[in-house]
């Protein structure tokens, strides 16, 4: 059976969206509103695997429209290592795709417990766990739907954060009191590469406290 995850495949090795759809002569009216993009990386689809499993993957196409397969909810997929790198001044962040942010919280007896949060920016969702769903948030706690208004909201505050002149300290680390918590922030842009930062509690960077509490108080 074909894998469905290759991490040798780099990102300018994945197939386009036009050249799936011209290999099998297919339109974008065949596929609907279903994300195809999120299926070439959830399967890392280069050209020599369309090529060697052609059938698999029109098959795989076929069923997940059927189905109404959402690869986005696989969030863990996005976050690659050969894909991660820092913001640089350049980036526009409203060109990205999801925004994915993994918090552990020290709890009693040294245990954490995480709380995590995926947003699917395209499709103005968003989706909030306090328990492990990394690999698939289609069991997140908490699942919805977002105004137009409050999207950009979170855009605009994560924008003027200028995540791109953070130096290390700037994002504080976890401490070792209870409710001290460390963070993962993951954003992924439209063709795949991850921006990344870490931080915690301790020496917290207060914009980032402020923009963080925001996206509690939109979940609620």
């Amino acid at each position: 059976m074909y894998g469905n995850k290759k991490p040798n495949v780099q990102l300018e090795e994945l197939v386009t969206v036009d050249y799936f759809l011209e290999y099998y002569g297919l339109t974008y009216e065949d596929i609907g509103d279903f994300d195809l993009q999120a299926m070439i990386v959830h399967y890392s689809v280069g050209k020599e695997d369309l090529a060697e499993n052609s059938d698999f993957f029109i098959e795989k196409l076929n069923e997940s429209i059927k189905d109404g397969t959402d690869f986005n909810c696989y969030a863990s997929r996005y976050v690659r290592e050969e894909y991660k790198r820092r913001a640089s001044k350049e980036d526009d962040l409203r060109q990205a795709k999801y925004i994915l942010l993994d918090i552990g919280v020290l709890g009693h007896n040294e245990m954490e417990y995480p709380i995590q949060i995926f947003i699917h920016i395209e499709k103005n969702k968003i989706y909030y766990a306090e328990k492990n769903v990394w690999n698939d948030f289609s069991g997140a706690d908490v699942i919805k739907e977002l105004e137009d208004a409050q999207m950009d909201k979170i855009m605009t505050e994560l924008i003027d954060m200028k995540i791109y002149k953070w130096k290390p300290g700037d994002t504080g680390t976890r401490g070792n009191k209870l409710e001290d918590y460390y963070w993962d922030l993951y954003i992924i842009m439209d063709r795949g590469d991850v921006i990344t930062y870490s931080g915690g509690s301790s020496g917290a960077n207060e914009k980032f406290e402020e923009w963080y509490n925001g996206l509690l108080e939109v979940i609620k």
